[in-house]
């Protein structure tokens, strides 16, 4: 996978999405030299356990894509107590005059439960982890990756529409 975006508005999403689809090649790797239908005890706790990091870091990612264009599109991103759900709302809603909603009903849907994911993770209760739902959230974030990318071309398409937002906003000395 690959975004590249020509808007200096989303600019900063390009190394939050290349370092995320780095995170996610290792975690194939990973997979790949320790299946994990061959793991048993410690070791596949430990597996799904980094399986579990990777799906929360990815989910990182995302929410970092999705800060920037609430920061730099849509002017407000939002803070407090409900930031991330306010933060998947703001651009799953579109912005009149502005853009349309980024993230489609179905990439919702995914992105809300990767949320959910990584709260569990991000607060330490990887001990108890339910493997069919570490599998499972693996499997949202694999669907939810290449249609993130295809609405991020999509809104840099409709942003450099306006020739000043390719390479940002000129400043008059």
């Amino acid at each position: 996978m690959h975004l590249e975006t020509r808007s200096a508005l989303l600019a900063p999403v390009n190394m939050k999405m290349r370092l995320l689809f780095q995170e996610r090649e290792r975690l194939a790797s990973f997979m790949q030299d320790f299946p994990l239908e061959t793991l048993t005890g410690a070791q596949r706790w430990s597996a799904m356990t980094t399986v579990a990091t990777i799906v929360h870091n990815i989910y990182n990612g995302l929410e970092e894509a999705m800060k920037v264009v609430c920061e730099n599109v849509d002017g407000h991103v939002p803070a407090g107590l409900s930031s991330h759900q306010d933060i998947l709302d703001q651009v799953a809603s579109p912005r009149n005059g502005i853009r349309k909603a980024l993230v489609s009903q179905d990439m919702y849907d995914d992105l809300f439960h990767l949320k959910g994911f990584r709260h569990v993770v991000n607060h330490g209760y990887t001990i108890t982890l339910d493997e069919a739902r570490v599998i499972e959230n693996l499997e949202r974030a694999d669907r939810v990756l290449p249609l993130f990318v295809n609405a991020v071309h999509a809104l840099d398409d409709d942003l450099c529409q306006d020739s000043s937002l390719v390479d940002g906003p000129s400043v008059s000395p």
